[in-house]
């Protein structure tokens, strides 16, 4: 059998999810929201764009998330003062609160996908998926204009 790293990554991503979405649930967080709460900086905030962009999150999913935020107490949307049409993000005391269990979760995450491999290999392959992501995208986006 041939060997495909698609299929690898496929099925870490899979698990990622399983595993997210349990431990998101138990504080009634959503896989599309967590991104904006832990990409969210109080001081100046944070642009809904540039998380959305960051995150190759499309804009109808990224507002989606942000409403549901903004209804669950835990993020709030101000027009930017430099610019009328975008919005800055801001997280509210409730946001603020659970943050660092959301950076809990994600911590123990690369935890366990890194249990027993060297510090130097997992330098390396961060640099190698960055690369594969830059690839990827590139595809994707090609793709698009053909």
């Amino acid at each position: 059998m041939r060997k495909s790293l698609g299929k690898e990554i496929s099925i870490i991503s899979r698990k990622f999810d399983i595993y997210l979405q349990r431990e998101l649930n138990k504080i009634n967080i959503s896989k599309s929201e967590y991104i904006f709460i832990i990409n969210t900086e109080n001081e100046g905030g944070s642009s809904q764009q540039v998380i959305c962009d960051d995150f190759e999150i499309d804009k109808a999913v990224g507002a989606r998330a942000i409403a549901s935020l903004i209804e669950k107490g835990l993020l709030r949307r101000e027009k930017n003062d430099q610019d009328k049409r975008s919005y800055r993000l801001y997280l509210t005391d409730k946001g603020l609160a659970v943050k660092p269990q959301i950076d809990a979760i994600l911590l123990r995450w690369t935890m366990v996908l890194s249990q027993d491999i060297e510090t130097e290999d997992i330098e390396k392959i961060f640099a190698l998926l960055k690369k594969m992501k830059k690839n990827a995208i590139r595809e994707v986006n090609d793709g698009r204009k053909k």
